[in-house]
């Protein structure tokens, strides 16, 4: 699977978990069994997607891209579904975290073989 087919797969996992968190947001509002089995619906199959990034690409990379998807998704309802504000410095952390993604995501990886599992390692 590609790279992009993984960054997808932990985009929707980050999309899931903000789905939970918006159930949870508006608990008092629903009838409780919706409301429980909403939420464990919503993180369980973040959970799923999650787990299958994971599969295909390295931990701290798949876990950093779902939090920075999150958050940008986060403010983004936020503001527009919930009417909240943000500072001209909650903007700028917001852009200095999604450059670090992309800083992350790019650039080439070093061969070594204890991090890459699949690689012949020479001997001695």
């Amino acid at each position: 699977m590609s790279a992009i087919a993984t960054a997808f797969l932990a985009g929707f996992a980050a999309l899931f978990y903000l789905a939970g968190a918006v159930v949870l947001k508006n608990w008092s509002h629903l009838p409780p069994v919706i409301a429980v089995l909403a939420v464990v619906l919503a993180l369980g199959v973040a959970s799923v997607l999650e787990i299958e990034a994971m599969r295909r690409a390295r931990v701290g990379d798949v876990v950093v891209l779902i939090i920075a998807v999150e958050v940008a998704l986060a403010c983004l309802l936020s503001r527009y579904a919930f009417a909240e504000t943000y500072t001209w410095r909650d903007v700028a952390g917001g852009a200095a975290v999604l450059a670090g993604v992309i800083l992350l995501v790019q650039g080439d990886r070093p061969q070594d073989p204890l991090l890459e599992p699949g690689l012949p390692v020479a001997a001695d």
